[in-house]
C-alpha cells in the first residue's frame, strides 16, 4: 500500500476560509491559452520532489494544450534565481515557475533586501504540500507533545531542536512557537532535513522539527523515531501519520502554519484570462491519476486551490512570520 506521506489540511483550511469568495479558475477550454513552447522553471536542482512534480506535470499539460512543455532547472540562492527569471519574463503565460513556501514566504522575510515581493508575480494554483513535525528518537523521555512542550516552557532553551537550516520555514515556525507560547528550544540548524534526521538518530539533539520526508515513516515503522505532533491545521491523512496529533489540537490552537506548499506562479502583468486558463489546466493536471501516482497521492493538494486561494495561503504565512527574523524584511 502506498504510504500517504504528505498532508494537505492547512491548505484545505485556507480553502474553507475563502469559501464563498469565488474563484477565477475554470475549465481549460473556457479561455484560449497562448500558442508556443511553455517553460516551467524549477528553482532547485534536478532530482528533488519539486522537480519530480513539474516533470510529471509537463506531459499532462502537453496533452491538454497541444504545446511543448519544457522543464528548466535554475537552482541557487534559495530559489531566487529561478523566481527572478520568471518575474522578468514576458507576461504571456508561457513562462512560469513552481514556487514553494521557501521561496514565496521565507525569502522575502529573511533577506534584508529581498530580491522580489509577492506583488512581482501572480499565483496560478496549487500543486503539492506537506507538514512540518516534531520528532524524537526511540530513547527520548518524552512520550507525547504535551510533555515535550511543557519541558520547553518550564526550562526555556534547555532542549535542543534540529531544523533544516537557519531561518528555514521550520526554523520560523519554531521561533513562532517560542514567541507565542514560551516553549523555547535552542535551535540547531543543519544543512537540510537529512542532516537533522541523522543527528536525531545519533542522539546529538533532543528533537527535530523538520518537514516530513520520504524516509521518516520508515524510521517510525522500525521504531527508531517517534513523531509527537504535526504543525499543520489538521491531522495528516497519510497512513503512517494519521494517528499523530496536531499542535492545534494539543492546546496550541494558533500553530497551524506548519505546512510547506508549492504552486505555479507567472509574472505579475500576466492577463487574467491567461491566468484563468492556466489555472483550469493545472487543476485538471493535479487531479489526473497519472500525476497523483507519479508524485504520491498525498503530496497533491486536495482540494486544488486556484490562484486567489493559493495567494491567500502564502500571505497568511507571511503575516504569521513577520517580525520573527533579525535583520530580515519583516523587521
Amino acid at each position: 500500500m502506498t504510504l500517504r506521506l504528505i498532508t494537505t489540511f492547512a491548505i484545505g483550511s485556507t480553502a474553507a476560509l475563502l469559501a464563498g469568495c469565488g474563484s477565477s479558475a475554470g475549465p481549460a477550454e473556457d479561455a484560449a491559452f497562448p500558442a508556443g513552447t511553455m517553460t516551467v522553471v524549477v528553482p532547485f536542482s534536478p532530482g528533488g520532489p519539486t522537480d519530480l512534480a513539474v516533470r510529471s506535470m509537463a506531459p499532462l499539460i502537453e496533452e491538454r494544450t497541444g504545446q511543448t512543455v519544457v522543464t528548466e532547472n535554475k537552482p541557487g540562492a534559495t530559489g531566487t534565481i529561478g523566481m527572478n527569471y520568471v518575474i522578468g519574463a514576458k507576461p504571456d503565460g508561457l513562462t512560469s515557475a513552481i514556487a514553494c513556501t521557501s521561496s514565496a514566504v521565507v525569502v522575502p522575510l529573511t533577506q534584508e533586501n529581498p530580491p522580489y515581493a509577492t506583488a512581482d508575480y501572480r499565483t496560478v494554483g496549487s500543486v503539492t504540500a506537506g507538514p512540518i513535525a516534531f520528532l524524537v528518537n526511540k530513547d527520548s523521555e518524552y512520550d507525547d507533545i504535551g510533555e515535550l512542550l511543557a519541558a520547553a516552557e518550564a526550562s526555556p532553551d534547555t532542549l535542543t531542536a534540529g531544523t533544516s537550516g537557519a531561518n528555514s520555514h521550520n526554523s520560523l515556525e519554531l521561533k513562532r512557537l517560542a514567541d507565542l507560547h514560551g516553549a523555547s528550544f535552542t535551535e540547531v540548524p543543519f544543512e537540510g532535513n537529512s542532516a537533522a534526521t541523522a543527528a536525531l538518530l545519533a542522539g546529538d539533539i533532543d528533537v527535530a522539527f523538520i518537514s516530513v520526508a520520504d524516509d521518516i515513516p520508515q524510521y517510525m515503522e522500525e521504531g527508531s523515531l517517534r513523531m509527537l505532533a504535526v504543525a499543520s491545521a489538521e491531522r495528516s491523512t497519510a497512513e503512517a501519520l494519521e494517528d499523530v496529533p496536531t499542535l492545534a489540537e494539543s492546546g496550541y490552537s494558533d500553530m497551524v502554519n506548519g505546512s510547506s506548499a508549492c504552486g505555479i506562479v507567472v509574472p505579475a502583468e500576466t492577463p487574467d484570462d491567461i491566468v484563468d486558463a492556466y489555472s483550469g489546466i493545472l487543476g485538471e493536471v493535479t487531479a489526473d491519476p497519472e500525476f497523483r501516482e507519479a508524485v504520491g497521492e498525498d503530496r497533491v493538494t486536495d482540494p486544488y486551490l486556484p490562484g486567489d486561494e493559493m495567494t491567500a495561503f502564502f500571505e497568511n504565512q507571511l503575516e504569521a512570520y513577520e517580525g520573527l527574523v533579525d535583520g530580515g524584511a519583516g523587521n
